[in-house]
């Protein structure tokens, strides 16, 4: 299952950046995975929407330490684990994104 979700989430950031939210390594992605541990899949730090490959993914625990994957742990880990802990009684919002359009103001 964890395969299937790490596919998912690749293919969420291809559908940013298909519709010009990427902004290579701005924003994030994260999939909270089944069983209520607070356990969550996540973009890494240094690369972009469209460089993610479900090999590539991270697993980031309640507290925001990596433990599963090589690359370094996004600096809006906290962000969003914290979203996904407030979410977690809700099914429906399993997931959180942050994007940049590429012709924001910045």
């Amino acid at each position: 299952m964890t395969d299937a979700l790490r596919e998912k989430l690749v293919d969420a950031g291809r559908v940013l950046v298909s519709e010009d939210q990427g902004d290579y390594v701005a924003g994030h992605m994260t999939l909270r995975l089944p069983g209520g541990d607070g356990r969550f899949l996540m973009k890494p730090a240094g690369i972009g929407l469209e460089e993610m490959t479900p090999d590539g993914i991270i697993t980031v625990d309640r507290e925001g330490e990596r433990i599963d994957g090589t690359m370094p742990r996004h600096n809006e880990v906290f962000i969003a684990g914290t979203v996904i802990r407030m979410r977690s009684a809700a099914p429906i919002h399993p997931a959180t994104a942050r994007a940049h359009r590429k012709s924001a103001p910045r």
